[in-house]
């Protein structure tokens, strides 16, 4: 430092962090001037000195989070120097009495490379949890509930139409078909974040994300994602931690089986199996939260970080807690396939009471938990954290059941409005690429942003989310260029042409019966032939029936 003249001397002070105001409110990181650090550059004795931008952090006693600074210092120096520093300060600066309550628990430092640009963080108060506004955010958690009722639907609904038909139930094809449905895409995105992203961004905490969360991870993890078992291999490192819902609903495909078939042989001995699986997955749930303390969402203002943590790695994404959903799918997809008697009115009153009842449940139990007064109650958190998916998944069950069977009124207009087609084509693809595209902008951030409820909805990525998720969609999810797919597309095409077969029945596609003058023959039967094709996954209807130009109305 001394070899710098003064005015270098002023920038590498300069970029430093200052102790900031509002520690006690939330304002625990600052990410002080990255490119101002890396300005620095002078030659001197024929030695290049450069400066160089590190981030410390450390956790505090009497804090509830870590607390995360910035350092600028010399291109020569590195995270060991930074904590030799800290050691120098802690031992000769810190008066032993009274300062207990202030003790530093933990101290860890990265530095950015010394030959790329850099990146931000972003402050976010945890004051703003504890408000309503903050209540749509943490519901989104039950949005995979809702992916994995479809998932459970559609799967049993095609797959038992195909089998009532007369087809043979193929377990190898149907294994292999769902493999390389889903592997291609996680496949690519891999290779991206391993060899590509770490060249593509820069920051105060670049190098720190590589290393804990993107490519210094996939590359000790990534094999897990191809065989998807990452929910529970190697959970101690994150590697695309949102694909979790792959390895999960990979896994209900596996033992789909020893439920599908008893369903459409043995109908009673097929419901036994799948009322005992339910009991199973409820037990499993309630089980793991009394004995670990786990949450029952995924935050709580009651809940250390730790425990935070814990839960969202051991209880949220593992498979055995999160099967009632898919299991309740499997049932809705059961009796849709069995044609149900037309319902009374007093019948449909009291099944959307019940929906909205579920959902009210779901709402009002998360906001207890997001509640400033709230203390970790173990009795609620076992019963919410119990029957909440469950509620949920029924909730939304009872709408797709309206809907199809003309009961959904207002709501199945909604959403039936043509706006949704060309978002449910790339749906599958933009929740694949997502994660990474929100870690990487967050992580190459360069100051630190002031929090506001405008910033949660970004809308400047939604240009590049949309064409990144074609190039996966056509590139490696396109149906069309799969060889099973393509198989199915002639038949789709053989079928339009000479009509539609007496097998197939038309009550699936609402469309049908509610608009008979706006619909030809041949548009019906490619809407009847989108439903059941077996496509086995909770948006693949969707996306056919888009190739296919349609406009699917359930």
């Amino acid at each position: 430092m001394a070899v710098l003249i003064h005015e270098k001397r002023v920038l590498v002070l300069d970029a430093s962090t200052k102790i900031p105001s509002g520690i006690f409110t939330g304002n625990i990181v600052d990410l002080g001037m990255f490119d101002e650090c890396l300005s620095v550059s002078e030659i001197v004795e024929e030695t290049v000195i450069r400066g160089r931008h590190c981030m410390y952090s450390f956790k505090v006693r009497n804090l509830p989070a870590s607390i995360t600074f910035s350092i600028c210092l010399p291109s020569s120096c590195d995270a060991q120097d930074v904590k030799f520093i800290y050691e120098k300060v802690k031992n000769n600066s810190i008066d032993k009495n009274g300062a207990e309550n202030w003790k530093i628990d933990a101290f860890d430092a990265t530095c950015s490379s010394v030959d790329r640009e850099i990146s931000v963080g972003t402050i976010i108060t945890m004051l703003w949890f504890q408000t309503w506004g903050s209540l749509y955010v943490f519901l989104a958690a039950f949005a995979v509930d809702t992916f994995f009722l479809i998932s459970g639907f559609l799967m049993t609904y095609l797959v038992l139409k195909e089998m009532s038909n007369g087809k043979k139930f193929n377990i190898f094809l149907y294994y292999i078909h769902r493999y390389i449905r889903l592997t291609p895409v996680v496949g690519m995105l891999l290779l991206i974040t391993i060899f590509i992203l770490p060249h593509l961004g820069s920051g105060p905490i670049w190098e720190k994300s590589l290393k804990n969360i993107l490519s210094g991870t996939c590359e000790q993890k990534w094999w897990t994602l191809l065989v998807y078992v990452q929910n529970y291999v190697r959970t101690d490192i994150e590697c695309l931690g949102h694909t979790w819902y792959l390895a999960a609903d990979m896994h209900f495909y596996w033992i789909s089986p020893i439920i599908l078939i008893p369903l459409m042989k043995k109908p009673k001995l097929g419901l036994a199996i799948l009322g005992s699986l339910v009991i199973a997955s409820l037990i499993s749930v309630g089980t793991m939260v009394a004995v670990n303390g786990y949450i029952s969402t995924l935050y709580s203002n009651s809940a250390p970080v730790s425990v935070i943590k814990d839960s969202f790695r051991f209880f949220y994404t593992v498979s055995h807690t999160r099967a009632s959903s898919w299991l309740i799918g499997i049932y809705l997809g059961y009796i849709i396939h069995s044609n149900p008697a037309k319902l009374s009115k007093t019948s449909v009153f009291y099944g959307w009471l019940g929906a909205i009842g579920c959902f009210i449940f779901c709402i009002m139990g998360q906001r207890v938990c997001l509640e400033e007064s709230y203390k970790y109650n173990l009795t609620f958190e076992t019963t919410f954290a119990m029957f909440s998916r469950p509620m949920w998944a029924i909730g939304v069950a009872w709408v797709v059941f309206a809907s199809i069977y003309g009961y959904g009124g207002y709501v199945t207009e909604i959403m039936s409005l043509p706006i949704f087609l060309p978002l449910s084509r790339i749906s599958f693809c933009i929740y694949i690429v997502h994660a990474t595209l929100q870690i990487a902008k967050v992580n190459t951030t360069r100051t630190a942003d002031y929090f506001s409820e405008f910033q949660m909805s970004d809308w400047s990525r939604f240009d590049f989310l949309h064409v990144l998720s074609e190039f996966f969609e056509k590139h490696f999810a396109d149906q069309e260029r799969n060889p099973l797919e393509a198989r199915i597309f002639r038949q789709v095409s053989l079928w339009c042409r000479k009509g539609i077969p007496q097998g197939i029945n038309k009550p699936v596609s609402m469309t049908l019966d509610r608009r008979p003058n706006k619909i030809d023959e041949r548009e019906g039967c490619q809407s009847l032939v989108a439903w059941h094709i077996v496509a086995l996954s909770k948006n693949d209807a969707t996306v056919l029936a888009c190739h296919l130009r349609l406009d699917i109305r359930v």
